[in-house]
């Protein structure tokens, strides 16, 4: 979904220069402002000369940044306001300095998308998705506190720095655009919500369009309730389960997890869910029963909501179906799923007012887990095995009694769920969230943090590990393919063999034996004719760095432009790791 303007930016601001770059989402045009004593370098690029030329450029924009809400946002305001270097130095040192105290500081009422508040996992800094993108990983040469203003030099170093950086959000946010942010967009237009709306985060969004600004929150519900369909849910619910839930209600801890057996799948019950998994790892001729659209159908079928918000949720669910079977491409479909899912999670959210209903969000988890429980204990009874259940679905094999889809049908029918089933060739399980498989069609599908970069770069299984491990995981399990041949099919694509390094927190760079310095990110590769890099602090303090090879080389460059062969790889290490990494999947 396309807007007017939209742009990449990041700022650098030094004591005596201010320094922004924009870019476009194609990354074809950038636009720099710059003020300070040193003239920019010649480029082929927008100069953006004054603070009006900069308010005219962002003026119903867009803009995308990483951490923009922490730090760009702010910092860009006294720019606006064509505020002098170094009072903008000062902006930026109240916010670096602060150490995540509250302060007043004018917000310029612009439009921010920011990468790192839309992040589930906010460990990874940009230097760090560059190394695990294969992108380049360049920090600056200048020194941030220097007390002189830029030279030529200097300047053009800085804005080939600032351009590096603003490629790579630009990549982060392309990754993530299809999927997440023209989401976001397509509920902005269609619920006619306001443009400075691209800066909240989703729950915000879904707050907004299922109450509006104007109206009251929706109503609580005053004490569990456990009904559905016209039963005790409770009773549902294996008898030690039930007490404890019975003893919760009246004030008493629910335990950890409790464990139920329904024969070799192991089911744990807990306040946070239904999760069971066999022992085994490996099954073949395998059925999926995927629950479609749980938590909405409990909300729309008890009026969670409230009487009004729960009308405008059906109305969404009903409009989502529609779009899902007829234009399922369409951002707005993602878009209505996105409000569908996130309301759930609203419900009990710690801070959250407008869409607060804990126990009423509470009571329906307990009656989703009634409704699971009792599907699988059903086809277990019929003699099929289960394999892995969760509260939004089940997989199972075996002939049973060939009762499966009669059993499936009554449920649905008896508790107003629909279903969608699968079957897939194999199912292959670490545990209930680690685990891959694959279809008649030959599709590999793999979920969790283990498996989770087997098809490349994933921003949301981000890791410091060679996704090698991914890869090798599921090539070796599902086809046999030996560990060698493995690594010397992928040998030629450096991707899959980088360790990407960032020093903790007490420390400020990466060093070797020799004592040279290096960044504080890194990308390293084992290979045989390395060095062993630990990190250090100023004070000479090292440490080891966790996972990371005695042998190692640094490689900083895109991939892209690095020949495979100027690194001898040590394949024997990567082996080994893969192997360490395997045993969990390596079950009876």
């Amino acid at each position: 979904m396309e807007m007017a303007k939209q742009y990449v930016f990041d700022i650098e601001s030094l004591k005596h220069d201010d320094l922004v770059t924009f870019m476009t989402l194609d990354r074809q045009q950038i636009a720099i402002y710059h003020k300070g004593q040193a003239q920019l370098p010649a480029g082929d690029y927008q100069l953006l000369p004054d603070a009006q030329a900069l308010n005219d450029f962002v003026k119903d924009a867009v803009l995308i940044s990483f951490n923009g809400h922490q730090y760009d946002d702010y910092v860009l305001a006294p720019m606006l306001a064509d505020a002098t270097p170094e009072d903008v130095r000062a902006v930026s040192d109240k916010i670096i300095h602060s150490h995540g105290q509250t302060f007043r500081l004018h917000l310029p009422r612009i439009a921010n998308i920011d990468l790192d508040t839309h992040a589930d996992d906010h460990r990874w800094s940009l230097k760090s998705l560059e190394s695990q993108m294969g992108l380049n990983i360049e920090e600056t040469a200048i020194d941030f506190n220097r007390e002189a203003p830029l030279t030529a030099d200097e300047l053009a170093a800085e804005v080939h720095y600032n351009i590096n950086d603003v490629k790579a959000t630009a990549a982060v946010y392309a990754m993530r655009r299809p999927n997440y942010f023209d989401a976001n967009a397509a509920l902005i237009k269609a619920f006619k919500l306001p443009r400075t709306a691209y800066n909240w985060g989703q729950g915000a969004l879904v707050r907004n369009v299922l109450v509006p600004a104007k109206e009251p929150a929706i109503p609580k519900w005053p004490a569990y309730e456990t009904h559905y369909c016209g039963e005790q849910m409770l009773n549902r619910l294996p008898e030690i389960v039930r007490t404890a839930y019975q003893a919760y209600f009246n004030g008493a801890a629910f335990p950890k997890v409790i464990p139920v057996e329904l024969g070799r799948c192991e089911l744990d019950f807990s306040l946070g869910g239904l999760h069971g998994v066999t022992a085994r790892s490996q099954y073949q001729d395998v059925q999926r029963v995927d629950i479609q659209s749980m938590y909405p159908t409990l909300i729309i079928q008890t009026n969670a909501l409230g009487d009004a918000a729960t009308q405008r949720y059906a109305a969404i669910y009903k409009q989502r179906l529609q779009l899902k079977a007829t234009n399922p491409n369409d951002p707005l479909n993602t878009a209505l799923k996105l409000v569908l899912n996130r309301t759930s999670g609203l419900m009990d959210a710690r801070f959250e007012q407008k869409v607060a209903n804990p126990l009423g969000m509470r009571s329906l988890r307990i009656i989703g887990q009634a409704v699971t429980y009792e599907l699988a204990a059903e086809l277990y009874h019929a003699g099929y095995q289960l394999l892995n259940v969760n509260t939004d679905g089940l997989y199972f094999t075996g002939a049973g009694n060939g009762t499966a889809q009669l059993l499936i049908a009554n449920w649905e029918q008896r508790y107003h769920f629909t279903t969608a089933q699968q079957h897939y060739q194999r199912l292959i399980q670490k545990d209930v969230n680690n685990y891959f498989t694959l279809d008649d069609d030959q599709q590999i599908a793999v979920h969790g943090g283990d498996v989770g970069r087997y098809f490349g770069f994933n921003y949301e299984r981000a890791s410091q590990l060679p996704a090698i491990i991914d890869r090798a995981i599921v090539d070796h399990l599902l086809f046999d393919q030996p560990l060698e041949t493995i690594l010397s099919e992928r040998r030629s694509e450096l991707f899959w063999f980088a360790f990407n390094v960032k020093v903790a927190k007490n420390y400020q760079f990466l060093t070797d034996a020799d004592g040279t310095h290096y960044q504080k990110v890194d990308r390293l590769f084992a290979v045989t004719d390395g060095k062993l890099y630990r990190q250090e602090n100023t004070d000479g303090k090292s440490a080891k760095i966790r996972s990371l090879p005695e042998s190692a080389a640094i490689e900083n460059a895109n991939l892209e432009s690095v020949a495979p062969n100027t690194l001898a790889l040590d394949l024997p290490t990567y082996q080994a790791l893969i192997t360490k990494h395997l045993k969990g999947w390596q079950k009876n």
